[in-house]
């Protein structure tokens, strides 16, 4: 089997993303415009031992949504792309992260059966999911998450 990889552009009247994923580590570079996606996505293509190559831009002079939300379904195309026809990816797959004061936990189902699902529960940034959400409709993925923030007491 050759490279797992996909790439993706995607362009609206608000913003223009270009994409590369490839399922293996890499150097990746990431540019949106969003300095706190950025470093996100970076975390996230170190962790899952992947390669982003993002770049884009979009109107943050009015916010950061649809920046944010296109950069989310380019990343889930790529996904979809990368992942083809599934053929020797297990089924199920789970992780916990602790952080300083929180605890992060995903469960990845039927992921590969290519019907997009995201259940949550958000205590911290992006209460609507925008980005994970955006992610699992192109990338045609199940995923359930919790992230739990310690209280003081």
């Amino acid at each position: 089997m050759g490279e797992r990889a996909g790439a993706v552009e995607r362009v609206t009247g608000e913003t223009s993303v270009r994409a590369r994923l490839v399922l293996a580590p890499g150097e990746s570079t990431v540019s949106t415009g969003v300095g706190f996606l950025d470093d996100m996505l970076q975390a996230l293509a170190r962790h899952a031992g992947v390669t982003l190559q993002v770049e884009g831009w979009g109107d943050v002079h009015v916010d950061s949504h649809h920046t944010v939300e296109d950069v989310g379904l380019t990343l889930g195309a790529c996904l979809n792309d990368a992942l083809g026809e599934r053929a020797g990816i297990a089924r199920y797959g789970f992780a916990y992260a602790p952080l300083d004061e929180a605890l992060a936990r995903a469960v990845v189902g039927p992921a590969m059966l290519r019907r997009p699902e995201l259940v949550q529960r958000w205590l911290a940034e992006d209460p609507d999911g925008v980005v994970v959400g955006s992610l699992l409709v192109d990338g045609r993925a199940t995923v359930g998450e919790r992230n739990d923030v310690a209280r003081e007491g």
